[in-house]
């Protein structure tokens, strides 16, 4: 999450510290914990410098805790995303594609778990090859090395990581005032998590864009389709921006 962030804006992640706090310090999970936040920091090509471990018995549940953490990046100043004053109606938006739910939107999920009396623990009701917990928590893809050499080479104008408030609230900050973005839903492939949260939970289309990714990790502005042929094979289009007046939305789904 903290790379894919500092990616947008055109940074490289230069290092990460964590934070880990729990009721009793379990020494093989804290090993475990660290070695795949290392393990993430050497794919964004970042350090992990270092962290702080606090004991808090009381606070947490007896096998509870808490994972946190920052990242600091560096970009020289000219070459920061988003390129504003580039942007303009007419040019394409494409998406890098999601694994899954990612980050967020986990309040609606066990919402939905708990409405539904759903054993996480049983099979996938969409893919019967692994357990729900597993489907559900699917990592986050580290997009830092991509987004940075898109930005790099200027394929891209701008880049927005979708976390938290969907592409709804996460694409606008990213575009001018005066510039919308509209994304075609039928260019994008949902995953089948996604369907099933949206069916099992009675979910509106509008609040599936508000609260998850839907199969967008990231979405990007390219100057033109010429530019967008040296995005990863695995880039979509999505969809276009187009002019804003006055108090028209920001987004807008078709």
């Amino acid at each position: 999450m903290c790379v894919n962030d500092l990616a947008c804006r055109g940074a490289a992640p230069l290092f990460f510290l964590d934070y880990i706090a729990a009721a009793v310090i379990d020494a093989p999970r804290q090993k475990a914990l660290l070695a795949g936040v290392a393990s993430a920091c050497a794919e964004a090509d970042c350090a992990l410098v270092g962290g702080e471990t606090a004991e808090l018995p009381g606070l947490y549940a007896p096998r509870g805790y808490d994972l946190a953490g920052f990242a600091v990046g560096a970009v020289e100043r000219d070459r920061l995303l988003p390129r504003a004053a580039e942007i303009r109606a007419g040019q394409p938006l494409y998406a890098l594609p999601a694994t899954g739910i990612h980050a967020n939107g986990f309040s609606l999920v066990r919402k939905i778990l708990r409405d539904n009396n759903i054993d996480f623990h049983a099979a996938a009701p969409f893919d019967e090859s692994r357990s729900l917990i597993n489907a559900l928590l699917e990592p986050t893809p580290i997009l830092a090395r991509d987004l940075r050499r898109l930005a790099a080479a200027e394929v891209i104008l701008a880049a927005a990581h979708i976390t938290g408030g969907g592409v709804i609230g996460n694409l606008p900050r990213v575009l001018p005032d005066d510039i919308a973005a509209e994304i075609e839903t039928e260019r994008v492939p949902r995953p089948a998590v996604f369907s099933w949260l949206q069916k099992a939970g009675d979910i509106t289309e509008d609040e599936m864009w508000r609260v998850f990714n839907c199969g967008l990790a990231a979405v990007v502005v390219c100057a033109d389709e010429k530019r967008a042929r040296d995005l990863p094979d695995s880039a979509f289009r999505v969809g276009t921006l187009t002019a804003r007046d006055g108090d028209a939305p920001r987004v807008r789904i078709t």
